[in-house]
């Protein structure tokens, strides 16, 4: 039978006082984000819609892109940001669900990391996506739909606030120690280890 990790937890994932409070922050605040957008429902609710967004995301978390010094990474961010311009969402409820959902991994259905983690992960991503559903209101005044140029910057900007969200609360957690790779594909075609190319 697997293991349930409540707190305490085993040595490797045990938390200072203020890494705990950083966490229920962190869960907490995105429970009331969930709680203020889905309580009373919106009108008009897609479910096919959101179970598309839901699933393509699950299936893009659970491939995994092989780079090639050997890093294995996974695309889940790419769905929640194009989720974020589908207008036929019941947003922000939908992208929210979407993110809480979507984002579910392996090691959390397998009870390998601790559930206080498991949920602050599935909150980092939801209140990631939050933002960027944030930004494209801000921005969606000032665009014209048939503005492409506008549709552009709308797009970097929701990937900014993403990004901005998920690098903060990733870097909160971040300690001594530990290691963050924050990796992006550039335009080379190549890729330079030590001093092989």
């Amino acid at each position: 039978m697997p293991r349930v990790f409540f707190w305490p937890v085993p040595e490797s994932f045990r938390a200072s006082l203020p890494l705990r409070l950083l966490i229920a922050v962190v869960v907490l605040s995105g429970a009331a984000v969930l709680t203020k957008v889905s309580v009373p429902p919106p009108g008009g609710i897609d479910l096919g819609r959101i179970f598309f967004w839901t699933a393509i995301t699950l299936l893009l978390g659970a491939i995994p892109v092989r780079l090639p010094s050997g890093v294995v990474a996974f695309t889940t961010t790419a769905p929640l940001i194009a989720a974020v311009f589908d207008s036929g969402l019941p947003n922000p409820f939908a992208l929210c669900w979407i993110a809480f959902l979507g984002t579910i991994e392996l090691r959390d259905v397998r009870r390998e990391i601790p559930f206080l983690w498991t949920l602050y992960n599935r909150f980092d991503f939801l209140l990631s996506t939050f933002a960027a559903w944030v930004a494209l209101q801000l921005t969606s005044q000032i665009v014209r739909p048939d503005d492409p140029l506008g549709i552009i910057a709308q797009l970097i900007v929701c990937g900014l606030a993403f990004c901005f969200v998920n690098l903060l609360l990733g870097v909160s957690v971040a300690s001594s120690g530990d290691v963050l790779l924050i990796a992006g594909k550039g335009h080379e075609d190549y890729q330079i280890v030590g001093t092989m190319k």
